[in-house]
């Protein structure tokens, strides 16, 4: 588990350090969309990176890219509480790893369920995370 975080912390670093992040949010028009359109997109992004990867990994990886193509401290944040929902896979979570290994619940048992918690969840981080963060004095 340590060497998976070590291996995404280098990967986020090296994407930062590259340009890739840059040349990104440069070439995709999320300067066009809705900040909400976006930041949900960013969220989705994130739960589902991280129902096949450590949330760890995932939010390192996420967070220079989100925060180029949404440039707000709020944004960091959001990211990574939505690698929270990335619960729909057995890998995603070792609860669901544990359900799944004591046998009884097929993959449709927690697919289903799981990507509804993920869309919903994303929907409301992403209506109403930046709201609250600002109500709590983070922009």
């Amino acid at each position: 588990t340590l060497l998976l975080i070590a291996g995404g912390i280098t990967l986020g670093r090296l994407l930062e350090q590259s340009g890739i992040v840059k040349e990104f949010s440069a070439n995709v028009p999320f300067s066009e969309m809705n900040v909400t359109l976006s930041l949900f997109i960013i969220c989705f992004a994130s739960a589902l990176l991280s129902a096949f990867m450590s949330n760890t990994a995932t939010v390192v990886i996420l967070i220079p890219l989100a925060t180029a193509i949404i440039p707000a401290p709020s944004t960091a944040i959001l990211v990574a509480i939505s690698a929270s929902f990335g619960i729909p896979f057995v890998v995603g979570t070792p609860p669901n790893a544990m359900v799944f290994g004591e046998g009884g619940v097929k993959f449709g048992d927690l697919f289903w369920p799981g990507l509804g918690l993920m869309v919903i969840g994303c929907l409301i981080v992403s209506l109403t995370g930046r709201a609250v963060l600002n109500f709590v004095g983070i922009p």
